[in-house]
């Protein structure tokens, strides 16, 4: 499956993502809703006319009645928008390949005593390799640092850069004092990224990409492509929330 990030307002740039990678296939559809069922993954429920979304979780899945069962929030305010036919996007990653499929609400319920919303089983899902991750550009105005410990930045403070851009694959960085001289291939563990709104991610990156780049003053920035490795789904999920919201800002402002 392939897209991933704000939903409504991303919806022509996700179509593309829908035509070149959905899957279609009945059996194949079942065949990775049952690999987030059976990892016990975390994913993102998003209703797609509003900006409410949830944590959930994959409960359970009924071939028969073509439905599914997710988890639900007693008392969240995704609940009074999440009426029967509300159209839901649901987003996760199963073996670092992000997956997504819309459906739509049958009705809130519930499931073993707790809250639980039940959706139609989606006709098509796309997955979303790493490399096509959303990315969104950051502000160069406020800039989000992140900082690389001592011993993997090879120096004898820790090392702070500035990240470009972001995605839920990984960043880009910026860096121009000249000290700093990754390899592609070297990891650089326990990485600190503050971002607005989110906190402190500490993140292991490897690195994927070196190049120098001229900005406008002439001087020469050292640009660095990282990916992350194995982000836990908890810090997925805020990152994808913190993506989202600055894509909607940066379109509604436009």
């Amino acid at each position: 499956m392939e897209n991933q990030a704000d939903q409504s307002q991303l919806d022509d740039e996700n179509s593309a993502y829908w035509n070149r990678y959905a899957i279609r296939g009945w059996r194949e559809v079942l065949f990775y809703l049952n690999g987030i069922q059976a990892q016990r993954l975390l994913v993102q429920v998003f209703l797609t006319d509003g900006q409410e979304s949830i944590i959930s979780s994959l409960l359970d899945i009924d071939e028969e009645s073509g439905e599914l069962i997710l988890d639900g929030i007693r008392d969240h305010p995704f609940n009074r928008k999440a009426v029967p036919g509300a159209k839901i996007r649901v987003e996760t990653s199963l073996d670092n390949i992000r997956i997504m499929f819309d459906t739509s609400v049958s009705e809130l319920t519930h499931y073993l005593g707790s809250p639980a919303i039940r959706a139609r089983l989606p006709d098509a899902l796309v997955r979303l390799q790493r490399r096509e991750y959303f990315r969104v550009d950051l502000p160069i105005a406020n800039p989000v640092a992140c900082v690389i410990p001592a011993s993997a930045a090879g120096h004898p403070a820790p090392l702070k850069t500035v990240v470009l851009d972001i995605s839920l694959g990984g960043v880009a960085i910026a860096e121009n004092t000249g000290i700093f001289d990754p390899r592609t291939g070297d990891t650089l563990t326990q990485c600190e990224i503050a971002l607005p709104d989110v906190g402190l991610l500490k993140v292991d990156l490897r690195v994927h990409s070196v190049a120098q780049v001229l900005v406008r003053t002439g001087h020469k920035k050292k640009r660095v492509g990282c990916s992350f490795v194995e982000l836990p789904n908890p810090l997925a999920s805020a990152l994808q929330r913190f993506i989202m919201n600055l894509e909607r800002e940066r379109r509604g402002r436009k």
